[in-house]
């Protein structure tokens, strides 16, 4: 949020001069896209407009509204339509990110004698920091071009409950995403501890759960299409949110949704023993080749089996635990005998491919998936010789480079 102090001094005093006197800001998350015209995007289609301030009636303070919440920027550019002088007296922005938190105070706290890996730590945390929002200031998508062509851009969106929520980003997309709560929620609980931010986050994707079980691919307004993978992030956030706070209330209160989203996952699991996803459940994150038998679909699906046959007991669900053991127990046979390659070190993608993502190892080490410590370091020192001087290439999504670099 931007606050300026203006006045001004023009040459020409007429009433039509001062009506078209603008100034003008935009935004920008790299230094690469400063611009005097556009903003960087906050969505595939093109720039964003900038924000227009009438300053010609004088001076004053100019504030835009709420809904212009920018979220992450890191550099603002200041112009001025006209040739005429306006003395800007003071800029102030407001910072809106992390509402319920001090910023000052994180309940955890890490220090080691690589400085290099300090910062990474600290950087993690803040980031979480700043893509926990106030979630009436979610990002709504527009598809209104302005005259120049850019387009115009709002975070006015409620997308959960509450007064905190945890999203995906700053700026984009400003929505709760389950596949980055997988990832998230394990560092908020360790640095900031803001687990009000997780359990809102969690209950707006729940409120979204339809009646056979299914949970949606975002949260609000991206809650459109299926996915299996994010179904099963978001079953994977309820035992991280259980792990770190033993809110047995709120697992007891959510029990009947959890359950029937770890039944609508098992549906998918066929003869084989293996989860074979459907076409139409086939989004993800930007890899391509979901669908079959995917070895990092069914990896997490494991991880989840693993982690509700701990929740069950802690209910004493006792035939929820058997069932979920043994379908546990029958997909880590078949992962093994149908998708390792032994050659490789790695496991292939599904039966049809010989690629071996990363993604699907990654969590095949993480979900204890493997048989064997020889097989976790195999995978380890397979995936370690492909690093590039910009990290790990996930092959599954063309030249992308992975955040899977978990070894």
């Amino acid at each position: 949020m931007v606050r300026a102090g203006f006045s001004y001094a023009a040459k020409r005093r007429t009433r039509v001069f001062f009506r078209c006197i603008y100034v003008i800001v935009t935004f920008s998350e790299s230094s690469l896209w400063i611009s005097s015209q556009a903003c960087d995007a906050t969505g595939d289609s093109g720039l964003d407009a900038p924000l227009w301030f009438q300053v010609g009636k004088g001076a004053g303070i100019y504030t835009p509204d709420s809904k212009y919440v920018r979220g992450g920027f890191r550099y603002l550019t200041v112009v001025s339509n006209t040739s005429a002088t306006i003395p800007l007296n003071s800029l102030h922005v407001k910072f809106t990110a992390a509402p319920n938190q001090d910023l000052r105070a994180y309940k955890g706290w890490f220090h080691s004698n690589d400085e290099l890996l300090n910062q990474i730590w600290y950087a993690g945390a803040y980031t979480n920091q700043l893509c926990t929002i106030d979630p009436t200031h979610g990002f709504t998508t527009s598809d209104a071009i302005s005259n120049s062509g850019l387009n115009y851009w709002y975070s006015n969106a409620t997308i959960a409950n509450g007064t905190s929520t945890v999203t995906d980003g700053a700026k984009r997309d400003r929505a709760v995403w389950p596949g980055d709560m997988s990832i998230s929620v394990e560092s908020v609980a360790v640095s900031t501890s803001d687990l009000y931010s997780i359990k809102m986050g969690l209950e707006a994707l729940f409120v979204l759960q339809s009646s056979d079980g299914q949970l949606p691919w975002g949260g609000k307004p991206f809650n459109y299409d299926i996915s299996y993978t994010y179904h099963l992030h978001t079953l994977i956030g309820v035992s991280f949110l259980y792990r770190f706070s033993g809110n047995k209330v709120w697992l007891s209160n959510y029990w009947s949704q959890y359950s029937k989203g770890i039944q609508w996952a098992l549906k998918s699991v066929d003869s084989t023993g293996l989860a074979n996803v459907a076409s139409n459940n086939s989004l993800d994150w930007l890899r391509g080749g979901m669908g079959g038998h995917n070895i990092e679909a069914n990896a997490i699906l494991y991880f989840v089996l693993g982690e509700a046959q701990n929740l069950a007991q802690e209910l004493h669900r006792s035939s929820d635990y058997e069932h979920w053991a043994s379908v546990a127990s029958g997909l880590k046979s078949a992962a093994n005998k149908l998708l390792w390659d032994d050659q490789a070190g790695l496991y292939r993608d599904n039966q049809t491919t010989a690629l071996h993502p990363q993604d699907g190892n990654a969590w095949a080490v993480k979900a204890n998936l493997t048989l064997t410590d020889d097989q976790n370091r195999a995978i380890s020192q397979a995936l370690k010789a492909r690093w590039g001087r910009y990290g790990a290439p996930a092959p599954e999504a063309g030249a992308t480079l992975s955040i899977h670099q978990w070894f």
